[in-house]
């Protein structure tokens, strides 16, 4: 049983075979608030041990008075590799470069390749011959000919009509006068005939176009 008097604690232990005993603890308001100080302290410093411990993090190796306190794991201490000492004779590499300078390959590569370039190009080039049985064999394809027939004009007057025929026959195309009536009213029609094929048809409709007929009207075409 404990009881509080300004500042006082006093705590009544009871007994069976006798009066309770007293045990009376004097506190300050400072050192109250110091004790509670350093239990949060100790209750902070054992949640962080616990979780250094947990992950397997080994504090005694960075803190040798931690490992006095924590028992022995069974691990074999990790022995620290000793240092290498240079030896006279790894130093003297920048001499053994002077004399035994390195041979690039890209150096003797093309001096070692240059006969075999040399013979390839002087080696005759084997040109095979055109067979002339199939250039001979072969038929030679002929362009269609036709025959187009067109009428340059028609005229009332057949001086009219023969002075555009000469003079269409002038360029060398065939022109003839053909004489037809049309509702009692006879008419002369200039006709030009063009024999050949797709090229001499336009070659002669060129000339027609050079004499002021540029569009004569097709009347018939017939395969040759």
């Amino acid at each position: 049983m404990a009881t509080q008097e300004e500042g006082r604690f006093t705590l009544k232990a009871l007994r069976r075979d006798g009066p309770p005993k007293k045990f009376t603890l004097e506190l300050s308001l400072g050192g109250l608030v110091t004790l509670g100080v350093a239990v949060i302290i100790g209750l902070v410093w054992v949640f962080i041990f616990g979780i250094i411990v947990g992950r397997g993090y080994r504090p005694e190796q960075a803190v040798p008075e931690i490992a006095k306190i924590m028992p022995d794991s069974g691990r074999a201490p990790i022995a620290a590799e000793p240092p290498k000492v240079l030896q006279p004779e790894d130093l003297n590499f920048h001499e053994a470069l002077r004399r035994d300078p390195p041979v690039l390959p890209s150096e003797t590569a093309p001096m070692e390749r240059a006969p075999e370039r040399q013979a390839a190009r002087d080696a005759p080039i084997a040109i095979a011959p055109v067979p002339q049985t199939q250039a001979q064999d072969a038929p030679a394809v002929k362009a269609p000919q036709s025959q187009w027939v067109y009428q340059a004009a028609s005229f009332k007057d057949k001086a009219q009509a023969e002075s555009l025929l000469r003079k269409i026959m002038a360029q060398g195309v065939a022109t003839s006068l053909e004489k037809a009536p049309v509702n009692g009213v006879t008419w002369y029609r200039v006709l030009v005939t063009i024999k050949g094929t797709e090229q001499d048809n336009e070659a002669a409709l060129a000339e027609l176009s050079k004499i002021g007929l540029p569009k004569p009207l097709l009347r018939k075409r017939n395969a040759l």
